[in-house]
């Protein structure tokens, strides 16, 4: 998801959306620690957009 449609969603879809990545990064651990996956990049991509709703809900919070 870009950071554009992002920072245009409200605070209830962003927490939504956080505890959505949030599980699936701990799916995404656990598989990774039993050889499951392969692509281990997956995790990467899912913490950088983790940290992207955490940066915009901050700077919503700020602002209000």
């Amino acid at each position: 998801m870009d950071f554009k449609e992002l920072q245009q969603k409200e605070n209830a879809e962003l927490m939504k959306l956080l505890s959505e990545k949030r599980a699936r990064l701990r799916e995404l651990r656990f598989k990774i620690l039993e050889g499951q996956m392969k692509n281990v990049k997956a995790s990467r991509t899912i913490r950088k957009e983790i940290a992207q709703i955490e940066t915009i809900l901050t700077s919503q919070n700020q602002k209000s």
